[in-house]
């Protein structure tokens, strides 16, 4: 007979769910036309995987070490949408989900062993695999640390932690930290809600090259974003043009003439526009450049 308690934390589990499932929906929209749809879809999948399998161990108790394995399973999933963005450039982009599949299949083999090998103490990471996902949770923090969505990838970063926590070696491990599953997906919960309503936001600029640059910066992350201002300020240096693509968007080295300022502002935009172009679709640079000039004649209004 299933315990009222069970009950009581299934229920807070599906409502989790529900309410990171309304917000992973409603920002799924808005990534048409960008490679970052395929990241958003692991996501929604990680969210759901952690909690089917945490209603199901409620619901229909199973021996510790088989709901050790599951939590193992679907705790690995999480790993999988700030590796995704890492090949976030088309065309490679389709290619890449399957790398990020065998990721997970790796990730997993643990539990593998742990079914054909099993021990007392159940299933343990050894200290080389431990910082082998150390290292994925602080690409995928590092890769967001200088944009808005600095707090969704610190709190996807303690989903991940907070779900392996039970099986990592050395003094994390053992679950000395006491982090339960419902924390993991809490944290889950709040990264999708602070990416969807909280820092997926348009850019405020006035020009359409910054609006161009600063959405794109805070879409993809620092590692393609510096790959792509590399580019752009190396055609910049080829024609001689007094202006750099910097984080925080275009800087002059220099004081020119406005006709001169704006010439070289719509080249570097033709040339931002074709490296975007293996990121984002057409219509995805024309919504930006159009809200670009809405946003230049309120300011002058």
């Amino acid at each position: 007979m299933i315990q009222a308690e069970n009950v009581f934390h299934a229920t807070i589990v599906g409502g989790l769910a529900l309410a990171g499932t309304w917000g992973w929906y409603v920002r799924r929209p808005r990534l048409r036309g960008s490679t970052l749809a395929a990241p958003w879809n692991w996501m929604g999948l990680s969210l759901w995987a952690v909690a089917v399998v945490e209603i199901l161990l409620l619901v229909l108790p199973m021996p510790g070490n088989t709901a050790s394995l599951l939590r193992f399973v679907v705790a690995m999933t999480a790993f999988c949408p700030s590796t995704a963005i890492l090949g976030a450039k088309r065309p490679q982009h389709r290619a890449w989900q399957w790398i990020v599949l065998s990721l997970w299949v790796v990730l997993i083999l643990p539990a593998g062993e742990a079914l054909l090998f099993p021990t007392e103490s159940g299933l343990r990471l050894g200290m080389v695999r431990g910082i082998f996902l150390g290292g994925l949770c602080a690409v995928g923090i590092a890769n967001y640390t200088a944009t808005p969505r600095w707090p969704a990838a610190w709190t996807l970063g303690f989903a991940q932690f907070a779900l392996a926590t039970p099986f990592l070696p050395g003094f994390l491990g053992g679950g000395r930290f006491q982090m339960s599953p419902l924390m993991g997906l809490a944290a889950l919960v709040c990264s999708i809600t602070w990416d969807t309503f909280l820092s997926d936001r348009h850019s405020a600029a006035t020009s359409p090259l910054e609006a161009l640059w600063l959405d794109f910066r805070n879409g993809h992350g620092i590692l393609w974003s510096l790959r792509v201002a590399e580019r752009v300020n190396l055609a910049a240096k080829e024609n001689g043009w007094p202006v750099e693509l910097a984080w925080s968007g275009p800087k002059w080295k220099e004081a020119a003439d406005p006709a001169n300022q704006t010439e070289t502002a719509v080249g570097m935009q033709r040339i931002l526009r074709s490296l975007l172009r293996r990121f984002v679709s057409d219509a995805w640079i024309t919504a930006r450049e159009n809200r670009a000039a809405m946003n230049h004649e309120d300011s002058a209004a």
